[in-house]
Parts: structure tokens; sequence; C-alpha cells
């Protein structure tokens, strides 16, 4: 075996080494020699040796046992990330939105190897990175790409606009592509109708992908043409419609029918491009807007009763049934004319009664893997999967059993069965027309009439028009080594930009729209939570307010007294305030610092000296209290105090002179509560005293002073305090 360098040769024992899922290790490694041999410690004989040959500038193979007789293990740490690097490249640039998870996982499959997520993260980023410099030589390719798939498929159209950046740097800006058997097989074989929508491209390089969706004769999509903007806006917009109106041919509209969503810059762009056409409206996203006020499964089925009315008098009797519910809400929902979402209001010569752009959700959904590449790749891409989708729907075809396309006669079969349990007397709707199928009332007509249903249904559902649609392929391209040269300005990549935020990968979904479960975990949306000690709903034992501190929760599990009144359940409704919220309310309705220095009592407090506090028959602080004078600047005044890490609070009954103003202060303080701040300079006359030193009287008196907080009341207090302190 013959290598160009050392480098091949270890690249080589790496994939080796993980592909046999044996252990190895070098015994020698030298830029000039490499010898290898089995890592496992029970006698295994392979070894391998390698050296640099200078007769030929080889690295030669010398010397090889290979024979194993150790066991294969699942962990090697030859599984480096410059071998994944190698190993995931192609996956990470096909498929950038698998996270790290999902591609250890792929290795674990694929190479039989553990590696752990961190490692095959940092290998994605290195990809990733790679892939920038990808990302701006595809734009700079660009231009070729068009040229030659204008040579490969003639008739085609790709259009590509720059703008300047304020140099002679040409900067994309939006790029059109529309291929001559899309234009060709909507025009022989679809109905007038198409679907517009835009997605957001999720590469390195952002923007919107802007798309125009048919329908073939079996009521699947049929691909027509797609943009790619910077910006979905007006300009952008009647941009598109403008080079869509002259590939289609249609004029200003006249006997064209447009679905798409209320974007602003769609209904203002089909006004000025196609002012003849007709516009409907998507109802599911109409729905989506009215559903965020009008909730419920009720106010759904009448919402799609009315859209989904195909008569006048039916699309009149399902908004009674509405208005019943409730007048404001048909109000609301008539803002937006019903003639461009109900079916009783559409035309019947497009022979399409969707209400909804489900064609162009589809195609979304279908290119979603091609949305994460680079422009080429992703334009590549699209032109491959429509490319096998022509041809494969061409081919499936002639499978066909009798000239009605599969879908619609199932559609049929299901009418006839129907069709039974009518009556002859009235064609009660105008279905038929409509969509071009015979409804179950017509069916029951052509029955009695010995007719076939199946002779009635137009000419868009049959074999000849289908065929017709798919009957104009798409060439293949080369690669772009075969592309021919463009003696233009090259085209440079838009200014890429980052948010700060993490990238969402799915988009945000609907209230109505059926969420994603998982296929291990049962979901707890609907599940009612019981309290464990009083088996009441809304809350768990771990959120259960009444709870008391002097019961612990075993006592209340193990108690089997039954309680005299349980809280109700709308007691557990309400919302949690929060604890910083509750101390707030707690201290502003209660009245816990008085200034007592008006009164009568303290005239010979006022008049003594703070040395002579004896004279007072107060009780003097113990040397094992806190020091009675807090000196530091500031203004006087009482206010509320926070938690303090680090220091002990005071806390209890106690009275302070303020130095600044003379005023004496009684602090009736509580832990975490009121009492006056440490920056206030106040000397302590009476030292504070707990709360449980001072008897259930003084403790009345305190409730009593904070209904009343007269003079006489804070008078009486203050000389019971004095009392009980002393």
């Amino acid at each position: 075996m013959v290598f160009e360098n050392a480098v091949q040769f270890k690249a080589a024992i790496a994939k080796y080494s993980i592909k046999k899922g044996c252990k190895l290790h070098w015994k020698k490694n030298e830029p000039g020699r490499q010898r290898i041999a089995c890592d496992v410690k029970n006698g295994c004989s392979w070894e391998i040796f390698a050296s640099f040959d200078n007769s030929d500038d080889t690295f030669k193979v010398k010397t090889y046992k290979g024979k194993h007789s150790c066991f294969k293990s699942n962990k090697n740490k030859m599984a480096t990330e410059s071998f994944l690097v190698d190993a995931l490249r192609t996956l990470v640039t096909n498929s950038p939105h698998m996270n790290s998870r999902q591609l250890a996982e792929h290795v674990k499959a694929e190479l039989k190897v553990e590696v752990s997520k961190y490692k095959c993260q940092r290998a994605k980023r290195f990809i990733k990175n790679e892939l920038v410099g990808c990302y701006i030589e595809q734009y700079k390719l660009l231009r070729r790409y068009g040229e030659h798939m204008l040579v490969t498929n003639p008739g085609s159209t790709c259009v590509i606009g720059t703008d300047t950046d304020g140099s002679t740097l040409y900067q994309f800006k939006r790029m059109y592509m529309c291929f001559d058997g899309c234009k060709r097989g909507w025009k022989a074989g679809c109905r007038r109708i198409i679907g517009v929508d835009g997605c957001f491209l999720k590469g390195v390089c952002k923007g919107i992908l802007l798309t125009t969706v048919g329908r073939d004769g079996n009521n699947q999509m049929f691909p027509l043409a797609w943009a790619i903007v910077d910006i979905e806006n007006r300009e952008n917009w009647e941009w598109f419609m403008d080079l869509l109106r002259i590939d289609i041919e249609c004029g200003d509209g006249v006997g064209l029918t447009i679905i798409s969503d209320m974007h602003k810059g769609i209904i203002a762009a089909r006004e000025s491009v196609f002012p003849n056409a007709r516009h409907r409206f998507c109802a599911r996203h109409i729905y989506a807007n009215w559903a965020k006020i009008y909730k419920g499964e009720e106010y759904k089925k009448r919402f799609w009763a009315i859209a989904r009315a195909t008569w006048q008098a039916e699309f009149e009797y399902q908004v009674q049934e509405l208005k019943k519910l409730s007048e404001q809400a048909w109000l609301d929902l008539a803002r937006i004319p019903p003639m461009y979402w109900c079916k009783a209001f559409f035309y019947e010569d497009t022979c399409c009664d969707v209400v909804d752009n489900d064609m162009c959700e589809s195609f979304n959904f279908w290119i979603m893997e091609a949305r994460y590449k680079a422009i080429i790749s992703l334009v590549d891409t699209m032109r491959e999967q429509l490319m096998e989708r022509i041809a494969e729907k061409m081919s499936s075809s002639h499978k066909w059993k009798g000239d009605i396309a599969p879908r619609v006669k199932t559609k049929l079969g299901k009418n006839k069965n129907e069709s039974f349990e009518c009556r002859l007397l009235w064609d009660g709707t105008f279905g038929f027309e409509l969509n071009g199928i015979p409804c179950p009332h017509a069916i029951c007509c052509m029955f009695h009439e010995n007719l076939d249903p199946e002779d009635f249904v137009v000419d868009w559902y049959r074999k000849g028009k289908y065929l017709q649609s798919y009957n104009f392929p798409i060439k293949a391209m080369c690669g772009d080594k075969s592309w021919q040269k463009f003696h233009g300005d090259p085209v440079n990549p838009p200014a890429m930009t980052t948010r700060p935020e993490r990238l969402k990968k799915n988009r945000r979904k609907a209230k109505d729209e059926p969420k994603k479960l998982s296929n291990s975990k049962m979901s707890r949306r609907g599940r009612i939570m019981t309290c464990f000690y009083y088996k009441q709903e809304g809350h768990n034992k771990s959120g259960c307010s009444f709870v008391t501190n002097n019961e612990t929760p075993a006592a209340i599990a193990s108690s089997s007294q039954t309680r005299k009144k349980r809280p109700s359940a709308a007691y557990h409704r309400k919302k949690s305030i929060g604890r910083e919220q509750k101390r707030r309310n707690d201290v502003g309705s209660a009245v816990v610092t008085l200034n007592i220095s008006q009164s009568s009592m303290v005239n010979s407090i006022n008049s003594t000296p703070i040395t002579d506090v004896a004279a007072l028959n107060l009780p003097l602080p113990t040397p094992t209290t806190q020091s009675s004078q807090i000196k530091n600047k500031g203004k006087a005044k009482v206010t509320t105090v926070g938690k303090q890490k680090g220091k002990k609070k005071e806390k209890g009954f106690g009275i302070f002179r303020n130095d600044v103003t003379g005023e004496i202060i009684l602090d009736l303080g509580k832990p975490t509560e009121w009492r006056i701040r440490e920056d206030t300079s106040a000397t302590a006359i009476v030292p504070r005293v707990s709360h449980e030193a001072v008897s259930t009287n003084a403790m009345q008196f305190q409730q009593q002073l904070q209904v009343q907080p007269n003079l006489e009341t804070q008078e009486t207090f203050l000389l019971f305090l004095l009392q009980e302190m002393t």
C-alpha cells in the first residue's frame, strides 16, 4: 500500500480503526515513519509500519500483521473533530437544521461509534464556517448559472436584480425564475387559479422566497414560478407579478383567480398588475386572526360553516346562527367582505371551490430542506425536485383506471353514496357548478335519468388535460465546470446580519392548529391538578396555600380528622401576587411607626438630657444589646428596608429620639418590615424588645393603635409599653 504522505496514511488508519471497531495507538509517530499497534492488552498481534521511501517520494507500508484477536468496541479515540468534519460535511451541508444530538445519533447508527454531542457541535460549527465562504462564492457564480439555465431550457425566464452599495460593487437584491416546462404546462392543462405566498429562507444569507403554485387535474400542486427577494413588500411583489404576467400571458387578469393571505403588499400588487383578476383570501388566516377574540369550538364550527356555504340561503342561515352566539362576532368577521372567502360568492367558471391557500403551504414544506442551502444550491435543488416530480407524474398517469383523476374519482364515489339519501325534489346547492364535480343532488337526478355521472365531470379533471400539464419536461443541467463564462460584473452577496436572539427553527402555529405530540411522553394539556392534602382542583400540594405553619404536610396527610371547612376552588384560581408585592401590600395597610413628640407625656423626656435617662425610670440598654447609637449622614426618616445579607436585623418594639429633629419615635418594627433606617442618626431611649417578650395585652394595644391612630391612644400605649418593658 502506497500513500502520498503521512497525513493521508493517518486518515486511512483512523477510518480503518472506526470501521473495524478496534482501538489502535501509535507506538512511533514521526514525520518519516509511523508504527501503529492494537491498543487492547490481551496479546493482539495486529500491527502496521509505514515510512517515507526516498526512491519515489511516497509513504509506503513495509510491515503489516493483519489478524485481530481482540473484541470490537463502540468507543474510539480516533473519532476526533477533524474526522467528524470529513464524515459529516455532506450531511450538514444538505441538512443544516440538524442539531448536535441528531448528528451524534447519526454517527452512532452509521459508523457504530459513540461521540459526544459537544464534539459534534464543534464539528458542525467548523463546517458552517466553511460554508460561509461557499455562500459568497455561489453569489459570484449566479449569473453563470442563469445563463446555463437559459441554454439548457430554452423559453425559460431568469431575471437577476442587483443594487449598488455606494460603490461599483453589485449586491444581490432579487432573482426570478420560471421554467418553460412549468409555464407551458400550466397554460395547457391547469385551471386559471393560482396561489401566491412568501416564506423565509433559513440559510446564512437570509431572504424571502416568493412562490406561485397552481392546481393540476388531480387537485395537487403545480409549481409555476418563484423568486428570491430581500424583503416582502409591495415593490417586490409588483416586480414578481409583473414578470409572472408576461410568462403566463394573462393580460390584466381577466378570468384569473388569485388566492393569498391578507398581506398588504400582495393586495396592492394584485390591484396594480392584475386589476381585473378575482382575489380570494385564505379562510384559515382569517379565522386565525378572528379566533384570537372569539375562541371555542362553537365559534370555529360557525365560521367554517359560513365559509363553506355554497349558496346564498345557506350563507344567510349560518350567519344568523353565528349572531345567536354573538352579534359582535359577525360584525368583526364581516369587516372582510364575504366575497373574498365564502364559497357562495365564488365564480363558477374557475371550477375550484377551495377557500384556503393550502397548495402554497404544501410547496413551502416540500422545499423545506432546500431553504437551508446557499442560493445556487437552493434553486438547483428546487429544479431537481420539480424535474423528478414532472417525470413521476407523467409516468404515474399511465396507471390510471379510467379517464378521471384518482382524487376526483374518489370524491365522485363519495357523492354517489350520499346521493342515495337524497329525494328527487330540488337541487339544493350549486356545488356542482363551483368545482365541476357532480354533487349528491345532481347524481341523484342522473341516476333517475340513467346517466353516468362521470360524463358530467369537467375536462379539467380528465386524463387528457392532466397529460398536457406534465407533457413539458424540465431538462437537466450540468455542473459549474460546464457553465459558460460571464464577462459582466459578478454578483456580490447581500449584507449578512446576525440577530441577537437564537434562531427559531419552527414557525409560530395558530391556536387552532394541532400541536406536535411526543411519541414517548403524554401531553399535560387538559390535565387538572389536584391537591394531595385537600383533594381540590386547581393546585397541587406544593402550591397549597392553606398548609398552616404549626401543622406540617406530613401531619395533614396522616391525619384522619376532616376539616370543618375547606377553601373553595375559586380561591385557588387567584393568581399569586409574589412575595415582594405581598410584603408591600402588608406594609402599606399597617401603621407601625408613630410620632409621639406632641404628646404631653413626653415633655419630661424632651427636657431630660440623654445621660440622665435614669430619672425617667426607664430601663437602660444592657451590655449585650447592639450599639444604641447609629451615626451616619443623611436625613432622618422612617422607611422600609428589604433583606440585607450578612447583617442582623433589628426587630421588636422600641423608643428612639431623632438627633436631627428631636422627635420621640415609637417604632413597632416587625422582622423584614418597617424600622428606623440605618442611615438615620437616632438614639435608642428604650432598646428594642422582641414581640414575644411583651404580654398579650400589649399586642392587643398594638392592634387597636393601628385601627385608631390618634394621640390619646398613642399616649396610652406608650405608658403601657414602658410598664411592660420595665
